[in-house]
């Protein structure tokens, strides 16, 4: 088996990296958000644990229209609803 390795060298520091990911992600989540449904951000805070350092995310995804009539129609009330929670 070959491994191949990459490494691609980046033109900005970690940190604006990071910020560009999070302004990429909420404008994303805001195109996608209206009327109920999308991304609804709970918390969004830095994290730090002993030694650990990072950013806790709690969100809710609504998906109910980007599913077919039919599921929707069975499903039950926040049955396709999804909660993500994420240290990173």
């Amino acid at each position: 088996m070959i491994i191949n390795e990459y490494r691609v060298i980046n033109n900005c520091t970690e940190q604006e990296y990071q910020v560009a990911q999070l302004f990429a992600t909420a404008s994303a989540s805001k195109e996608q958000t209206g009327g109920g449904e999308g991304v609804e951000v709970i918390k969004n805070e830095p994290y730090e644990k002993e030694n650990e350092k990072g950013q806790y995310t709690y969100k809710i995804f609504r998906l109910s229209s980007r599913v077919p009539a039919m599921v929707r129609a069975i499903a039950p009330a926040g049955a396709l609803d999804l909660y993500e929670e994420v240290i990173h």
